[in-house]
């Protein structure tokens, strides 16, 4: 599936597959490249500039937003097939310890 997430402001998005746990950051991650679209960029460069990731199944964590006040939220979503859903950080652990 592809996920587009829109830059707001100076908060570029980014998507991670989530692939276990990490001592120090607490989940083991593999960024995602993202392709940009400046196609529909207002002038200053402050919104319409759209990220798409290439997502297969599995978990992962996206940092953007489409509004002001949730361009810095980190969520996590699960990947199945052209859907996903959100999840909580305690169905992620659950899955993570899964194997």
């Amino acid at each position: 599936m592809i996920l587009e997430l829109e830059k707001i402001g100076g908060q570029k998005p980014w998507v991670a597959r989530i692939t276990g746990t990490d001592p120090k950051y607490g989940l083991a991650r593999e960024f995602v490249n993202g392709t940009a679209d400046y196609s529909r960029k207002n002038k200053p460069g402050t919104r319409g500039i759209y990220y798409s990731f290439y997502l297969m199944d599995g978990i992962y964590e996206v940092k953007g937003g489409n509004s002001w006040g949730s361009a810095g939220d980190r969520k996590f979503i699960r990947v199945i097939g052209d859907l996903f859903e959100k999840v909580s950080m305690e169905i992620v652990l659950q899955m993570v310890n899964q194997g």
